[in-house]
């Protein structure tokens, strides 16, 4: 055998070195980019489900929503249909609304500040009846409950959307 020069041997050894140095970045990268590639298809996965979960949840919260809202909507429909029933043309005529109930009632319902009217408020308020109180204030609960209904389904929504 003959003899190998010093320079050639460590040459020998850096190239060694390296392509071992190389081979195990190249299994490294390829592992890395199997699990890259594998987190990703789960990713995908997982939102795919949670917007199929999303859309089945909203579906049943609005079917849900519209159903109680109807309920709510024909129940104050009836109320005020049976309004004169319940406050008759007799009751109308034996009640007298005045100008500060008028008052009051329009403060409420504006969400302003209570002021008094020009003149007296004993003064009889002309055109109102009782009859049309009563059916003014079922609307206002009937409307107002529609509010709440539609509070429940978006709170139902919230929570079960939230949910893992």
């Amino acid at each position: 055998m003959f003899p190998i020069p010093r320079a050639t041997g460590v040459l020998a050894a850096l190239v060694l070195v390296a392509i071992v140095w190389g081979h195990g970045w190249k299994t490294g990268w390829t592992q890395h980019s199997d699990r890259t590639e594998k987190a990703q298809k789960v990713a995908e996965e997982v939102r795919t489900n949670t917007i199929r979960r999303k859309k089945e949840i909203k579906e049943v919260v609005v079917y849900q929503y519209i159903d109680r809202w109807r309920t709510v909507v024909e129940k104050g429909d009836t109320i005020i249909k049976k309004v004169p029933v319940y406050v008759t043309a007799k009751a109308d005529a034996q009640c007298t609304l005045t100008r500060g109930f008028v008052g009051v009632l329009d403060a409420a319902a504006g969400g302003a500040s209570l002021r008094a009217p020009a003149g007296d408020l004993d003064a009889p308020a002309e055109g109102l009846t009782a009859s049309a109180v009563a059916a003014s204030v079922a609307g206002n609960y009937t409307a107002c409950l529609e509010v709440t209904e539609q509070l429940k389904a978006l709170q139902e929504w919230v929570r079960k959307s939230s949910e893992p």
